[in-house]
């Protein structure tokens, strides 16, 4: 299925004829035969909201794409992310924990660094400047403050956002979370706030991390038959340090519409803790839902989207494909708590 969308490689561009061509579905029909026939479950029937545990290789497979419906023509099937909404629980245990109330609402905490590779330091400030027009309380968070300082900024937003590329393998725990200090700047090896010093105590504020430019080693590692660790850590460390849900990529895609549909997510959550009445699940499939809906409606701009080269033969007239918009998983266990009343 990777190969068919053209994601090669975490670095290879994608011709825009390649999303033209539609030849994931095939795959994704596939997938959902081998992983669902033997099941007694119909997917997506009678279901709003599914909670889904991975395990391996599964981590990297964007469950929103499956088609389901009773139809045998899989062109007629419609997919499961339009039928539910669909979220991450690392583990079984985590889906009966409740969230905690809505809170007043807090800065929102940009770390801007390079998104991709050959970029120039401060090249990203552009997506700081886009989110700071539609979203308020912004806290840009430079990338040349020690690191000490910036992982107690960071640590005290209501949410947080690294826009910065972030080749992953496992184990991830001495990987920087947040690039900082004068050695980004000479092009030596990145310091910073690693997601071990993340984990440690005391418990970070941010409820919600947003990890957009995450690469994982998934075409290799589904070919070798292993895969997952490196989401599943990354999972398990952002929600033990204190975040209730994490947005994180699969795949890298590092362009304007990534930014567009960070900022339709958190708008889509700033709304939902605003609401008085009542939900059984929490807000961050709700809300994504909504941003893939809003940003998949309008045609993307090709020249600001590193990852794709435009083809003079084949124009998109909307980004309804899945390479901008299905690498994202929403990482969200648990069930929403009652509000407390207006407030």
């Amino acid at each position: 299925m990777f190969r068919e969308s053209g994601l090669f490689e975490g670095s290879v561009p994608v011709t825009s004829d390649n999303l033209s061509a539609g030849r994931w579905r095939d795959s994704v029909a596939t997938l959902e035969r081998l992983l669902f026939a033997p099941s007694r479950v119909a997917l997506g029937a009678g279901i709003d909201d599914l909670v889904i545990v991975p395990d391996g290789p599964l981590w990297y497979l964007p469950f929103d794409l499956l088609p389901v419906g009773s139809g045998a023509d899989d062109d007629a099937r419609r997919p499961l992310g339009e039928i539910c909404r669909t979220r991450i629980s690392p583990t079984r245990g985590l889906v009966c924990l409740r969230t905690a109330a809505p809170r007043a609402a807090g800065a929102l905490g940009i770390h801007a660094g390079r998104r991709t590779r050959g970029a120039r330091i401060g090249e990203s400030d552009w997506g700081v400047d886009h989110l700071s027009e539609r979203i308020d309380r912004v806290l840009p968070l430079p990338s040349r403050t020690p690191a000490r300082a910036l992982g107690l900024a960071a640590s005290l937003c209501e949410n947080l956002l690294v826009l910065d590329e972030m080749p992953l393998d496992a184990p991830i725990g001495p990987r920087p979370l947040l690039v900082a200090g004068v050695d980004r700047a000479a092009d030596r090896s990145p310091t910073g706030v690693t997601f071990a010093d993340w984990l440690g105590a005391p418990a970070k504020r941010p409820r919600c991390v947003i990890l957009p430019d995450v690469q994982t080693p998934m075409v290799e590692a589904t070919a070798a038959g292993r895969g997952g660790e490196e989401l599943f850590e990354i999972a398990m460390t952002l929600l033990a340090a204190g975040a209730e849900r994490a947005l994180v990529s699969r795949w890298r895609m590092a362009g304007r519409a990534s930014v567009d549909l960070i900022g339709e997510f958190l708008i889509g959550l700033d709304e939902s803790d605003r609401e008085d009445a009542a939900e059984l699940s929490p807000p961050g499939a709700a809300s994504w839902r909504r941003a893939v809906e809003i940003v998949g409606a309008e045609a993307p701009d090709l020249a600001a989207e590193p990852r794709i080269r435009p083809d003079p033969d084949s124009r998109l007239v909307d980004a309804r494909h899945p390479l901008f918009w299905a690498g994202y998983m929403v990482i969200e266990p648990g069930a929403a708590s009652k509000p407390r009343g207006p407030r």
